[in-house]
């Protein structure tokens, strides 16, 4: 090792010295089962981008008592970790979006298709039959086409959805709650797509007090959303006294204006005054902040600026009854279904993290160092079309990470995977 510089006949400058870390590191051709290799640094980054697209995806199910703060931390790990929030809400709010978006901007329609369809047939050259004395039999009034019952007629404007998100926009509509066969469709479809496949997900659950709606634990196997190649990976328990949750679901308020749910943290950080920036000498620095053309209609939404607790309003079911009865049921008779679940795992991944006496951001912090994921390895490769081709092989891999981060990417591959451990113990390195 301290002669391989000088059996290179090779001089320990402070340039080819650093040189040399970066790119060659200790070895330069090493001798194994395989024959003669040459490590270079560009080679280990392409290993290590080629081993974390292979890597198992993170498949993670969230569980806790209600309150507890599933949700924000589900939130909080998949910007973290690159994750799909698999959530109804999330799915629902999507859909929602989007039929806003398309009656704001509805697609311009083809006028001479649509009168087409509209048209009805003429029937001038039909053949008029006519009776024994001469006169023209009177045609039949047509029939038109039996509808299935149960099943309304679509609109063609509607005709670009799905059956389940026509099916949900209608009931949302008609002020219905969706059943069980809704939501678990819901799951399974975000479960399925794309880019949970591509990027990995982490599942956040409302567990319901109702006792004739199935354990979700129970629906999530019976009805195959979290099985075969969706079996969870990681398990994360938030774990809290009843008190505790109690207490919080006291102090949680909702505005008025959008009915969105706000945490006593929550309100303190919305309501934290934005801090002042100093210059050198200590003294303030006065931003001009440019006026948002949107700024009073968010405020008036509630979506902005402080928020006022005499302004705001409880939910009905954070009500000390209702609760105690929501929580009951999690204790009875969700809990103990994902044990099941439980014990395929093993210690690592199987996180339990006390909530008491932490924020969201503490909380989230405590379970990103109890999953240890590596900071350096570099995020999963994103599918996508490349429209001139794939060119070199190493330019596809690195594709979006920009030449820096892709040159100074940390090494985390090993040489020992590689090459034979037992002729590098010999000394048989060149």
């Amino acid at each position: 090792m301290k002669d391989s510089l000088a059996s290179k006949n090779l001089q320990e400058t402070y340039d080819e010295k650093n040189y040399l870390k970066l790119m060659k590191g200790p070895f330069y051709n090493m001798i194994s089962k395989e024959g003669s290799h040459e490590d270079d640094f560009a080679n280990c980054t392409t290993q290590d981008l080629i081993d974390s697209a292979n890597s198992e995806l993170m498949k993670i199910l969230l569980i806790g008592k209600p309150r507890c703060g599933k949700t924000t931390l589900a939130k909080a790990l998949a910007e973290k970790l690159d994750l799909v929030r698999i959530s109804p809400e999330v799915w629902i709010e999507d859909l929602l979006a989007r039929i806003k978006d398309r009656q704001e901007n509805p697609p311009e329609e083809d006028e001479e298709e649509v009168k087409e369809d509209d048209a009805e047939p003429a029937d001038d050259d039909e053949e008029v039959k006519l009776d024994e004395d001469g006169n023209p039999i009177p045609k039949a009034p047509k029939q038109e086409a039996m509808e299935e019952p149960g099943v309304p007629k679509r609109d063609k404007k509607d005709l670009w959805l799905t059956d389940l998100e026509y099916d949900v926009r209608n009931k949302l509509w008609e002020g219905q709650c969706l059943n069980e066969d809704d939501l678990d469709d819901i799951l399974r479809l975000m479960v399925n797509s794309p880019a949970a496949q591509t990027k990995g997900f982490i599942v956040d659950l409302t567990f319901s007090r109702l006792e004739d709606i199935e354990r979700w634990g129970l629906r999530l196997l019976e009805k195959e959303i979290l099985v075969e190649h969706n079996e969870v990976t990681h398990i994360i328990e938030l774990l809290a006294e009843d008190e505790e949750v109690k207490r919080r679901a006291r102090k949680i308020l909702i505005t008025p204006q959008n009915g969105k749910p706000y945490s006593e943290w929550e309100r303190k950080e919305r309501n934290k005054p934005k801090p002042k920036k100093l210059d050198e000498n200590g003294e303030e620095i006065e931003e001009e902040e440019e006026p948002d053309e949107n700024e009073e209609e968010l405020i008036a939404m509630g979506l902005k600026g402080p928020l006022v607790e005499t302004e705001m309003v409880s939910r009905s079911c954070d009500e000390p009854t209702n609760f105690s009865a929501e929580l009951e049921s999690y204790n009875m008779r969700e809990r103990n279904i994902f044990d099941e679940y439980i014990v395929k795992l093993f210690e690592s991944t199987y996180i339990k993290v006390e909530v008491a006496g932490m924020n969201p951001t503490e909380l989230c912090e405590a379970v990103l160092i109890k999953m240890k994921p590596k900071e350096s390895d570099p995020l999963r490769p994103i599918a996508h079309v490349i429209e001139d081709g794939a060119g070199a092989f190493k330019d596809l891999l690195t594709a979006g990470l920009g030449e820096d981060d892709a040159f100074f990417l940390p090494r985390q591959w090993s040489l020992w995977k590689t090459y034979d451990p037992v002729s590098l113990a010999k000394g048989q390195v060149e």
